[in-house]
C-alpha cells in the first residue's frame, strides 16, 4: 500500500505535468494567432510551432509554473526555430505585462544582428 505522502507528491506531479501541457498548448495557438514569421520561400506566415519549439515552450512553462527564473541553454543548431520560439515567448511575456524586458544574446556581432532583425 502506498504512503500518503508518495500519493500526494504523484498526485502533485501529475497536476504540473497537466497544467504544462494546458499552457503550452495555449502558448502554441497564441503564437499562431498573433504572431507572424517570414517562412523560407518569403512568405509571411503564421508561427506554428514544431516539435523542438514546443519543448522549448514545455520548459519555459514548468520553470513559470515553479516560480524559478527561467533559464534555457540551447545547444545552436539550424533550422530548428530555438531563437525564433525565445523571441516569441520574451514578446509574448514582456507585451502582456507593463515594465518587462526580454533578453537573447549570440556568440558574435553578426548573429546578434540577425536577432534583432527577427523583431
Amino acid at each position: 500500500m502506498s504512503s500518503l505522502p508518495t500519493i500526494i507528491q504523484s498526485s502533485a506531479a501529475a497536476l504540473m505535468a497537466q497544467r504544462v501541457q494546458d499552457c503550452t498548448m495555449q502558448l502554441c495557438r497564441w503564437f499562431a494567432d498573433n504572431l507572424k514569421i517570414v517562412d523560407y520561400g518569403g512568405k509571411l506566415v503564421p508561427l506554428m510551432a514544431n516539435m523542438e519549439q514546443v519543448a522549448i515552450i514545455k520548459a519555459y512553462v514548468r520553470q513559470r509554473l515553479e516560480c524559478v527564473p527561467v533559464r534555457i541553454i540551447g545547444l545552436k543548431s539550424r533550422k530548428v526555430g530555438f531563437s525564433t520560439i525565445v523571441e516569441a515567448l520574451n514578446y509574448a511575456d514582456a507585451s502582456g505585462r507593463p515594465n518587462r524586458l526580454g533578453f537573447v544574446c549570440a556568440h558574435n556581432d553578426r548573429s546578434s544582428d540577425a536577432l534583432f532583425r527577427m523583431m
